[in-house]
């Protein structure tokens, strides 16, 4: 019961509320899903963020961090000041905590940023497809602009818009020989 009276002390409350919200988080987070769709922003709008590393991790892992740190760093000073027989009032020991947590997630998120996969895409000039074979994924009569299937060099699939000479079905192989730059639309051979 003594270790419940500590955590609920005026001293520490704040460090163990940041601490329980992470905890609160994490548990819904897990259960929930992943919920940063709805927290949408650029990065660049907000340079506080920026700093601390919220452009390299996805946002509920950026505050999961962030009160994480803010209540393990309260809880050290408060615990290295009771090492020197006093205890300073919570609103005073919040100033270093809170300075010590934002270059600790800062660092941190860089960091897990940097562990965590990124899901990069990449796009190709059309014309890199010219000469390419294309696989008709819809069957059509001739004279109709039809979607193909295209893998480029790097093994990546695109579907691509093809005007069709004759008729078609899916599966049919055609290769790509000029591209339309005012269209995207492909002829073939």
């Amino acid at each position: 019961m003594e270790i419940f009276y500590f955590l609920i002390s005026t001293e520490y409350l704040l460090f163990t509320i940041s601490l329980g919200l992470a905890l609160l988080l994490a548990i819904a987070v897990m259960l929930i899903g992943e919920f940063d769709d709805e927290l949408d922003f650029d990065i660049e709008d907000a340079p506080v963020l920026n700093f601390l590393g919220f452009g390299h991790v996805p946002v509920m892992v950026g505050i999961l961090t962030l009160l994480t740190s803010f209540g393990i760093f309260g809880y050290i000073i408060q615990g290295i000041l009771v090492a020197k027989l006093f205890l300073l009032p919570w609103f005073i020991a919040v100033i270093p905590a809170a300075v010590f947590s934002v270059f600790a997630t800062s660092k941190m998120n860089k960091i897990i940023g940097e562990l965590l996969p990124s899901y990069e895409n990449y796009s190709i000039n059309l014309s890199n497809l010219v000469g390419k074979e294309a696989t008709i994924t819809l069957p059509a009569p001739a004279g109709r602009i039809v979607e193909a299937k295209v893998i480029d060099d790097l093994h990546q699939i695109h579907y691509i818009r093809l005007k069709i000479t004759h008729d078609v079905f899916m599966g049919d192989k055609l290769i790509l020989s000029v591209l339309d730059q005012d269209t995207n639309v492909f002829t073939h051979n």
